[in-house]
């Protein structure tokens, strides 16, 4: 994926947390990028996110978590985040929607569930890639937060930080 459809997964979020009364910036340190994408403040905890924008998804109906850096042969996306929240963009439509799981949940997921697809190469050519079929994990893992009122989504982030 860009570099710049990357950005544009991050503005999303930062847009819905400003909704929901929660300011947060993007990480603009280079060296500490792949830790986490944003970070605000809640509760006096540092919350910190990773974002993917995941501008296939609509057109497949295939989730993609990345797991590699292919052009710099390391570990990358969910194999070296820091981040607590993973927030996945999905297009939907004419609509961005977004997605959020607990990091930790999500990393126990990808060991047990076997995606339905490994792609390497993939975005721009520097992405290794797990595939799984949107209504699998989406669901089951995922909660869908753009469409959710304030409180829901703060109780909602109660539950994913306030547990380890």
């Amino acid at each position: 994926m860009s570099f710049k459809l990357g950005q544009q997964g991050e503005k999303c979020v930062q847009k819905l947390l400003k909704k929901f009364d929660l300011e947060c910036q993007i990480n603009e340190d280079y060296k500490k990028r792949y830790d986490y994408d944003l970070v605000s403040d809640y509760k006096n905890k540092k919350v910190t996110y990773e974002v993917k924008y995941d501008y296939m998804a609509e057109k497949t109906g295939n989730l993609a978590i990345e797991i590699n850096n292919c052009k710099a042969d390391k570990p990358s996306g969910i194999n070296v985040t820091k981040a607590n929240i993973w927030a996945h963009v999905v297009r939907d439509k004419k609509n961005m929607t977004v997605w959020m799981a607990k990091v930790s949940e999500l990393k126990k997921f990808i060991k047990k569930t076997t995606p339905f697809r490994e792609v390497t190469q993939a975005g721009d050519g520097n992405a290794d890639l797990l595939l799984y079929k949107t209504d699998a994990i989406l669901g089951p893992l995922f909660v869908r937060v753009d469409n959710i009122s304030k409180s829901k989504f703060l109780k909602y982030l109660d539950n994913m930080i306030g547990k380890k």
